[in-house]
């Protein structure tokens, strides 16, 4: 079968290798610079993406069935407008022109049964001082133009800082605290089918996001009603055909829409995590809807669940630097890649370079902020004893009998870093239900390394 696609920047390599895994014709249309996925497909077109009359010129010539693109805004609307001239399967092109405006989103989702709705409205040049609140452009991705506001000062400058991505409509919402999450969606003729829900790492003031996990972490009764509201929400704004990206929150009893994204999900949610925590298909279910040869997602489940996710290295992030800095080869590594040594300060989603992306059969990182189990690293049982060695503690390994590599095997062992040096291990043994930090560390060390014991023996033990 034939198959276009639009763009061919790193977002879309993995649509494009899974293209040619199904054995598809590609037709891909796209600007040359940075365009990685060229030497993957079968035709590459050096065209303008907005030149859609000549996209559509071409794809009338070569037959192409289906039209795709992911995690782009603007490449999905692009391929909604093509598939939409050439009669091809997809959510209608009127549709996705209404759902770049986050304020006119914002109003369908007053008719959701069960969802919360913060207080919002249109910036008109006042400030009705609803804080703490976000400022964002009503159209804008990647995390550009948005700010936590918390005072008058503050939300001059987010103004003019949202204007620099949208001069004409700037949304006002009532910051909502909580649990932020994303689901993961696919929708066929007006049908729509939940694949996954994302834990999402995000921080004010520009939320950018520095890791993904799935699956959420969530209350059963939280999932089940997210996987009933969200079904709702895609039918209010009209949306029938496609992956769909969704961020919420939940806070006590209640759940919130952040955004609506009529794409799948980017920093590697669609490209490859859902794959890896559900075993379904997802970017073979983007290409089957596109070609109206859909089956439902349990047709394209090809392995079991598991857990899987992203880390992003950046200033904001940076606890997480002894993932990246004292790794090497562990199982668990599904990619690593260093960008640079240099740890800066991300502004937008597209600063992202340095990540790591793993799977697992439990969740990989920090167990709090801080707190680590080495037993997660290959070189965990080397540093711990360098660890213990440095301190000089030999003699009070007897607290729980023998050698440290006894002591190592016997026990979970949680290690407190600061950057990538350990300042402080607790050892804890199950059956005899003991455990001691060393060394001697402050008090709030050993609070969070208790608060990181308690959560371990939950998820863990």
């Amino acid at each position: 079968m034939k198959l276009a696609v639009i763009g061919a920047s790193k977002g879309q390599y993995s649509l494009c290798l899974k293209a040619r895994e199904l054995g598809m014709e590609t037709f891909c249309f796209a600007w040359d610079k940075d365009a990685v996925c060229k030497t993957i497909v079968d035709h590459f077109y050096p065209i303008d993406i907005f030149d859609t009359e000549r996209i559509i010129g071409i794809c009338r010539e070569q037959g192409i069935q289906g039209v795709v693109s992911n995690g782009s805004d603007i490449t999905a609307e692009v391929q909604a407008k093509v598939s939409d001239i050439l009669g091809l399967n997809g959510t209608p092109y009127h549709v996705f022109r209404s759902l770049r405006d986050k304020y006119y989103i914002r109003r369908c989702l007053d008719k959701v049964e069960g969802l919360s709705q913060p207080r919002y409205y249109k910036y008109q040049g006042n400030d009705l001082q609803i804080y703490p609140c976000v400022v964002k452009p009503c159209v804008g991705s990647a995390k550009y133009g948005i700010s936590y506001v918390d005072s008058p000062k503050k939300f001059r400058k987010a103004i003019d800082y949202a204007k620099k991505v949208d001069c004409n409509d700037i949304l006002i919402e009532e910051f909502v605290e909580g649990k932020e999450i994303s689901v993961e969606a696919i929708s066929f003729h007006g049908q729509h089918e939940i694949v996954q829900i994302t834990d999402k790492d995000a921080l004010p003031p520009h939320f950018v996001e520095t890791g993904h996990h799935q699956p959420a972490d969530l209350p059963k009764d939280v999932s089940c009603r997210i996987k009933k509201i969200v079904p709702a929400i895609l039918t209010v704004i009209g949306f029938t055909n496609g992956a769909s990206h969704i961020e919420m929150k939940y806070a006590g009893s209640e759940i919130f829409v952040i955004e609506v994204n009529p794409r799948g999900g980017g920093g590697y949610i669609s490209q490859i995590l859902t794959y890896l925590s559900s075993g379904i298909d997802y970017l073979a279910a983007i290409i089957k809807v596109a070609l109206n040869t859909f089956q439902g997602v349990q047709s394209l489940k090809d392995k079991n669940e598991s857990f899987s996710g992203v880390y992003f290295l950046c200033k904001q992030s940076e606890q997480n630097l002894p993932l990246f800095t004292k790794t090497t080869d562990e199982p668990w590594i599904v990619e690593k890649k260093m960008a640079s040594n240099q740890i800066t300060e991300n502004i937008t989603n597209n600063d992202r370079s340095t990540y790591l992306i793993y799977q697992s059969d439990h969740k990989i990182g920090a167990i709090t902020r801080h707190v680590f189990s080495l037993k997660d690293f290959n070189l965990g049982k080397q540093m711990f004893i360098d660890f213990m060695q440095h301190i000089e503690v030999k003699g009070r390994t007897g607290l729980l009998g023998g050698t440290l590599d006894k002591m190592w095997k016997e026990n979970s062992v949680l290690a407190y870093y600061e950057g990538d040096k350990i300042i402080s291990c607790m050892v804890m043994n199950e059956k005899t239900n003991q455990e001691f930090a060393l060394p001697c560390v402050s008090n709030h060390v050993f609070e969070e390394m208790r608060n990181a014991k308690k959560l371990f023996e939950t998820s863990y033990m």
